[in-house]
């Protein structure tokens, strides 16, 4: 079995952390995306059997990302992500009520995620793949200037951004 893939400094794309129905994504399904810098290892890790995904852009811009499972399980808690948000120099553990907060946030900085592998067999292929599921990130915060200002530390006073991605 695949090890836990780290990945430092890592970029985010289509934040849904909430669960909400967008294209493909079904309602209650939590997911993120991990931009995977290396296209090397991003070629390999697609060998490996990984769900690597790849998006061209307009002016021959490749981006290779990874589509990552965010979920809970009360049978398995030792399994359950562990998701921290670091806001105007506090840090604090997000629970699962709590995560979807991320899809609103202005991102600083994706200090580190961890990335349980999970082997599977896919029956119209007979070929084994390997599903990403977050096993830990670290996010930081883009702090606007009036919450630094006022000192305001609570999760209820972040910047909104609205973004409709959709996960292929």
């Amino acid at each position: 079995m695949a090890n836990m893939l780290e990945i430092r400094d890592a970029q985010l794309m289509y934040k849904n952390f909430s669960g909400r129905q967008v294209g493909k994504n079904r309602a209650g399904t939590r997911n993120v995306c991990v931009v995977l810098e290396d296209e090397d290892v991003a070629k390999q890790m697609i060998e490996d059997g990984w769900n690597v995904k790849i998006k061209e852009f307009e002016g021959g811009e490749t981006v290779y990302y990874l589509p990552v499972a965010v979920s809970w399980n009360e049978a398995y808690p030792h399994l359950n992500p562990e998701i921290w948000l670091n806001s105007n120099g506090r840090a604090r553990q997000l629970d699962e009520d709590e995560v979807s907060v991320l899809d609103r946030i202005i991102i600083q900085s994706v200090d580190l995620v961890e990335i349980r592998p999970r082997k599977w067999l896919d029956e119209d292929t007979g070929t084994f793949k390997i599903k990403a599921f977050l096993a830990s990130i670290g996010i930081t915060q883009k702090v606007n200037k009036y919450k630094e200002m006022y000192d305001i530390d609570d999760v209820d006073g972040i910047e909104i951004v609205e973004e409709d991605y959709e996960v292929e």
